[in-house]
């Protein structure tokens, strides 16, 4: 049985909060006679999602040798890169979480 000490370690790792997470969520919908997958994810035909237009950016409209031209070295601020790609703050972040910038 773990102690409040290993079990504190454990949960600092973040794949051990999603476990955990996970764990209890299915626990709970055990409990409650409830037979659902815990993380529900659509089925959806290709076909469908093909002339979907959604609002914002087309998220690889950037392309990451585009990105890494365009952050100054030194402190930056995302709004600054965004501006200068001429695309919204959510996007920059997504970007830049996708190909980081040394």
């Amino acid at each position: 049985m773990p102690n409040a000490s290993s079990t504190a370690i454990s949960l600092a790792h973040p794949a051990s909060r999603a476990d955990l997470l996970t764990h209890t969520a299915r626990t709970i919908l055990d409990e409650h006679g409830i037979d659902e997958p815990v993380q529900w994810t659509p089925q959806l035909d290709a076909a469908v999602l093909r002339g979907l237009r959604l609002p914002g950016p087309d998220p690889d409209s950037i392309t990451a040798a585009q990105l890494h031209q365009t952050v100054p070295g030194g402190a930056f601020s995302i709004a600054q890169v965004a501006q200068a790609l001429n695309t919204t703050t959510a996007h920059a972040i997504r970007l830049l979480s996708r190909t980081p910038v040394d």
